[in-house]
């Protein structure tokens, strides 16, 4: 007897949208965030923060146990916060993979750009903590910068994995 796999999150959001017939555009639109949100949560490499999932649910009109965001009895996700300088990202990346392939959600602020503290506080409100890629780039960048200071007001615990000179590189990451 074979069993069939749930969809995903990723995927269920894909098709109830084109069910709908509603753009990318349109969904980050009616929830006030970017379309490249959108575009990432239905590629599977993001899921949306607690606000949002309420805020999809509320939009599409399902629960979000029919968005295969959690289940009847299920405990949440865990999701973390990844900060780290744009100089990082190969590294970065590779730590998302990694936390992702054990069922950890890791959000970050993937474009290097600064966000406003009202894009910040929300999404550092609703992570379990946040992860610091600490380098010598880490110590300049102002996008870490605001991201620790959100972090301290909204005592959201801050975690730091230091990183420097040639061991940075997501070959020795193999282990």
């Amino acid at each position: 007897m074979s069993h069939s796999r749930k969809p995903s999150f990723h995927q269920i959001l894909q098709k109830e949208r084109k069910k709908q017939g509603w753009s990318q555009q349109y969904i980050a639109e009616k929830l006030g965030i970017d379309t490249n949100t959108v575009s990432r949560w239905e590629r599977g490499l993001n899921v949306p923060y607690p606000i949002y999932r309420s805020k999809l649910s509320e939009l599409f009109g399902i629960t979000p146990e029919e968005f295969g965001l959690a289940s009847e009895g299920s405990e949440i996700t865990p999701v973390v916060f990844l900060s780290y300088a744009q100089a990082d990202v190969l590294i970065a990346n590779r730590i998302r993979e990694d936390l992702k392939h054990r069922g950890i959600a890791v959000w970050s602020n993937e474009d290097g750009k600064p966000n406003t503290s009202e894009v910040l506080q929300p999404a550092l409100q609703n992570v379990q903590a946040l992860i610091l890629l600490a380098s010598l780039d880490a110590s300049s960048a102002n996008s870490v910068s605001d991201e620790l200071e959100i972090a301290e007001t909204c005592k959201c615990p801050v975690y730091a994995l230091w990183i420097a000179g040639e061991r940075r590189t997501p070959e020795l990451l193999e282990c």
